[in-house]
């Protein structure tokens, strides 16, 4: 039986003096009581001026005590939201300095980093304090949105209170902070600082918009991704990615899915400098942008009657298991809002045997 001091914090119903979300959170970070604090948070967005929140995190860090934080770095398209750029280097700008604090990403294809946990220790008192909700790094979570979030004030003297307490401390040390053990689960966290978190912007959504799958700055375009297309955007995204290829813990292939091989010979023509040839299509109006109307941005990806070992190729599967399998796939959603998954690769571009260079395109699934 876990023996635990438990309370609820509404927002904004609660909100009354220190009785209230963030509240709480400065009043414990000036209190004195504690020497240690993790946050596992899904989204930070820089909507919000964290100035006093930062300034008191900043104060406690100073006196030997550790702060570590780890945010999702998991990219959205249209509707949904998720860690912008601005927010990690806001942080970094005021905590990186400081000794015991670190800060960590994580991204896991397939999947999303969605907790919400804040917890208080002091190990050497036997006491911590969990705060669990539903409350992002975000002016809504923080402040305008009905939130709910429960806290925990465990006596670690009591064995099932520093069971439950040791379960998340684990969590936190073994999956969530930098960690790249080839075992379940591990390797998707990476620690960021002020000299690195440029490498990982591809992860993270420009400051103040929504998220889109074009570059900072550029446009974004419509996508039509369907289950039977595989399409990519023509967008300009040249960086860095610190998580390519992420292979590691990657699920088993289904016994049951027949997944089809390169082909080990050139179909087409013959042997090219390039490599072989995994796919040809003769474009389309609207695939090469000359339509009436608006251009699309968008190739379809189709079957377009290519072969592969004389097999007609399944375009549900050949793009995304064996043309992109080692790309750094994400989790997006179409603008109707159904799931999907993109990834940034880096093409060699020719037009009538004219080279234009190497562009960073968008592929969705």
């Amino acid at each position: 039986m876990l023996n635990a001091k438990v309370e609820f914090l509404v927002t904004p119903y609660s909100y009354v003096g220190d009785d209230c979300f963030p509240g709480r959170i400065l009043k414990e970070l000036l209190g004195g009581r504690w020497d240690y604090l993790r946050i596992a948070v899904a989204f930070a967005r820089n909507e919000l001026s964290h100035g006093p929140l930062l300034d008191a995190m900043r104060a406690f860090s100073s006196g030997g005590r550790r702060i570590d934080i780890t945010f999702g770095a998991d990219r959205f398209t249209n509707s949904q939201f998720g860690t912008d750029y601005a927010a990690v280097v806001e942080v970094l700008k005021h905590l990186d300095s400081s000794e015991g604090v670190r800060i960590s990403l994580y991204h896991e294809t397939g999947r999303t980093f969605h907790p919400k946990i804040y917890m208080f220790s002091n190990e050497l008192e036997d006491r911590a304090l969990v705060i669990i909700g539903s409350s992002n790094w975000t002016e809504g979570g923080f402040f305008r949105n009905i939130e709910a979030n429960m806290t925990a004030l465990l006596d670690l003297s009591v064995s099932s209170a520093r069971e439950a307490y040791s379960q998340l401390v684990d969590f936190f040390e073994q999956f969530w902070q930098d960690s790249n053990e080839n075992l379940p689960g591990h390797g998707f966290a990476r620690r960021v600082t002020s000299e690195t978190i440029a490498q990982y912007q591809p992860f993270l959504a420009p400051e103040g918009s929504q998220l889109g799958v074009s570059s900072p700055g550029a446009p974004a375009s419509s996508s039509r991704a369907s289950e039977e297309n595989t399409s990519f955007r023509g967008v300009r995204y040249s960086s860095v990615q610190p998580w390519r290829p992420l292979a590691v813990n990657q699920p088993a292939p289904s016994p049951f899915t027949s997944t089809p091989q390169l082909p080990t010979t050139n179909i087409v023509s013959a042997t090219s400098p390039r490599g072989p040839l995994v796919w040809s299509k003769k474009l389309s109006r609207t695939d090469a942008q000359q339509q009436q109307g608006n251009p699309t941005g968008d190739l379809r990806l189709t079957r377009a009657n290519f072969r592969v070992n004389n097999v007609l190729i399944t375009p549900q599967t050949y793009f995304r298991q064996v043309v992109f399998a080692g790309a750094p796939w994400m989790p997006s959603t179409t603008p109707s809002g159904a799931p999907q998954e993109i990834a940034t690769v880096d093409f060699n571009v020719s037009i009538s045997n004219q080279n234009l260079g190497v562009f960073s395109l968008v592929v969705s699934h």
